[in-house]
């Protein structure tokens, strides 16, 4: 029988000099669960450079 697995992860989001608010993908971090991608979320969001964090889940898939 399948599983389902949910993946966690959070994302720094930096003010780029033309004024918009961008994603940086290169030091996104996979987290084991939802409070830890929210608590490292926190941590990104007040860094320097950063303006806020995102943690989310993506929905369950069905894996063999």
């Amino acid at each position: 029988m399948p599983k389902r697995v949910t993946w966690y992860a959070a994302i720094p989001i930096a003010k780029r000099d033309d004024g918009w608010l961008a994603c940086d993908y290169a030091e996104a971090i996979e987290c084991r669960t939802a409070e830890e991608a929210a608590e490292i979320a926190e941590r990104m969001a007040h860094k320097p450079g950063y303006s806020a964090a995102v943690a989310f889940s993506v929905v369950p898939t069905e894996v063999d």
